[in-house]
C-alpha cells in the first residue's frame, strides 16, 4: 500500500535550503550568513523606488498645499552651465 504523504492530498514538500539554492545561483556566505545577490538587488530596487516615490509625494504634497508651482531653479543652473559650456539648451529657442 502507498504511503499516505507520497499520495496526492499530502502535504506539500517543505522548501529545503536546496530548493533556495536552484533559484538563486549567486550566493555568498560568510560567518552564518547567507545573502543572494539577487535578492539584495530586488530589495534595493523596491527600497528605492519607495523613496523615490515618497519624496515626490512629499514635493508635490507640499506645492499643493503653498499654491505654488514648481521651481524654476534647475531650468536657470542649467541655462547657466550651458552658458558657462558655450553650449545651447536642447528645445531653447
Amino acid at each position: 500500500m502507498p504511503d499516505q504523504a507520497s499520495s496526492s492530498g499530502g502535504s506539500p514538500p517543505a522548501t529545503t535550503d536546496h530548493n533556495r539554492r536552484r533559484f538563486c545561483q549567486f550566493r555568498f556566505e560568510a560567518a552564518g550568513h547567507r545573502f543572494c545577490m539577487l535578492e539584495n538587488l530586488a530589495k534595493g530596487a523596491m527600497a528605492g523606488l519607495a523613496r523615490t516615490s515618497a519624496l515626490n509625494a512629499a514635493g508635490y504634497g507640499d506645492m499643493a498645499l503653498r499654491g505654488g508651482a514648481a521651481s524654476s531653479a534647475p531650468a536657470r543652473v542649467v541655462e547657466e552651465l550651458a552658458k558657462r559650456g558655450g553650449r545651447a539648451v536642447p528645445g531653447d529657442s
